[in-house]
């Protein structure tokens, strides 16, 4: 038998109801026509060729976008500017990381009543940050780490004899004048040594 067989309606008119034919068993189906030429509609969904220079489905313009202009909805993708040289900024945050030239001096002596550099000069307009100090004596006395020229005491540190100490300044610890080194004056006479760790800054 042929595929397709005919039923009468409620009007008594017959109408074709599309089937496969197996063996005499007619299964009904939906048969998909060939669509015409030009017309690529499937249900309410036009998936016709775009004309040329429109590329929009629905709402979303996704045309060739222009060069410097990557804007998809709100959402701006542009490509971000190079940042300048020291400016790390995203967003509000900044963060630069450690930048600082860290020096280490060690300074010696037999007898630092005269008060006596424990750092070079700072870097010219700026002042000598101390990070750490590692303090060594022969004879119990008291140390003054102070400012050079005006001898303003930033820390007094007492020692034992023959006792090590170190200092480590939460926040350092940072001269009061620019362009001035720092010193040490000992209470006592006897044998002083000492390692400062520290950096410039304005």
């Amino acid at each position: 038998m042929a595929n397709n067989i005919s039923v009468k309606d409620s009007a008594a008119a017959a109408q074709v109801l599309k089937t496969t034919d197996t063996a005499g068993v007619h299964t009904p189906h939906h048969n998909v026509d060939s669509i015409a030429a030009g017309n690529n509609n499937i249900g309410d969904v036009d998936v016709a060729s775009i004309a040329a220079g429109n590329n929009n489905i629905g709402d979303v313009d996704v045309a060739s976008i222009a060069a410097g202009d990557n804007n998809i909805g709100n959402v701006d993708v542009v490509t971000l500017p190079a940042l300048a040289a020291g400016t790390n900024m995203i967003g509000a945050a900044k963060d630069a990381g450690p930048n600082q030239t860290v020096t280490r001096t060690y300074t010696a002596s037999a007898d630092m009543q005269t008060a006596a550099d424990i750092t070079a000069a700072p870097t010219a307009g700026q002042k000598i940050v101390l990070m750490d100090l590692i303090l060594s004596v022969g004879t119990a006395m008291s140390l003054s780490i102070q400012m050079e020229t005006s001898a303003n005491v930033l820390m007094k540190v007492y020692m034992a004899a023959n006792s090590t100490v170190q200092i480590t300044p939460r926040g350092f610890l940072k001269g009061d004048a620019a362009d001035k080194k720092i010193q040490c004056d000992a209470s006592a006479a006897g044998n002083v040594a000492i390692t400062a760790i520290y950096f410039s800054e304005a």
